[in-house]
């Protein structure tokens, strides 16, 4: 991603964002600089469990899909996201995708 790309996205999540913003003197949305709408996208961020299922069951998705075409899709399969190290035995990061073809 470039960084024009990347400040453009930014400044879509943030806008998007659903939590009380800074706003002028009007009373509309203040601009931030991209440092600041990162912070404050940050500070909100929801991450209970749930939410990490979720970005995790997404992403798994987003890899099947653009695996789709490529290989068989009988040998692509999804397995339940692991959300904490419990059964990584390995010196690797416990963050981390795992991905097994069949």
């Amino acid at each position: 991603m470039t960084p024009d790309e990347h400040e453009h996205y930014l400044r879509r999540a943030y806008r998007h964002a659903d939590f009380k913003k800074p706003k002028n003197a009007f009373g509309l949305s203040k601009s931030l600089e991209p440092d600041e709408m990162r912070s404050l996208l940050e500070a909100h961020v929801n991450s209970d469990a749930a939410a990490m299922r979720a970005l995790a069951e997404r992403r798994a998705a987003a890899v099947q899909d653009w695996l789709h075409g490529k290989l068989d899709d009988k040998r692509i399969t999804i397995k339940p996201p692991r959300l904490g190290a419990k059964g990584i035995t390995d010196k690797g990061k416990s963050t981390r995708a795992d991905f097994g073809l069949h």
